[in-house]
């Protein structure tokens, strides 16, 4: 992840240009993350006899994510 600094001057056009794109990306990596804590599976408490398979969950949540609702970008609905 790429992060930029407090700059002492004004940033160059490129890299406005790159922390531009790093803003926009990022909105849709939360979404994506949200959705997924948002996911019924992890609503109730995981009971420790099952706490080793929570990378599971995990993987399961991640495409029912993808799913749910609509595209989190407009642009990429075919």
């Amino acid at each position: 992840m790429s992060i930029p600094g407090i700059p002492v001057s004004q940033l160059s056009h490129e890299e406005v240009l790159v922390t531009q794109d790093i803003a926009r990306l990022r909105i849709h990596v939360e979404r994506a993350i949200r959705r997924i804590k948002e996911n019924k599976l992890f609503d109730n408490v995981i009971p420790l006899a099952i706490a080793g398979s929570i990378n599971q969950l995990f993987a399961v949540a991640c495409p029912l994510a993808n799913y749910q609702n609509k595209p989190l970008v407009k642009a990429w609905v075919k």
